[in-house]
């Protein structure tokens, strides 16, 4: 499981809670429906905004905001 720290938290209204942070690590694939701890709690991603750009992959470093599943749990 990914561990993001570092971020910061925002709220869209009609989306939900988007935590913008750094990639920690490199990983392939969507990071969608997937489980990773933010700030030592446990979210269901529900989306990953990135700059448009081409190149879609999730490198160490790159910036991003991940939608969750639900209310921050940090509060």
């Amino acid at each position: 499981m990914i561990e993001f720290t570092g971020g910061e938290w925002f709220t869209i209204s009609g989306r939900g809670n988007v935590y913008a942070c750094k990639m920690p690590v490199d990983h392939e694939g969507s990071l969608l429906k997937t489980e990773v701890l933010i700030e030592g709690h446990q979210y269901t991603v529900t989306g990953v905004e990135m700059h448009a750009v081409v190149d879609r992959s999730l490198f160490k470093g790159r910036t991003i905001g991940l939608l969750v599943r639900g209310p921050r749990k940090d509060t």
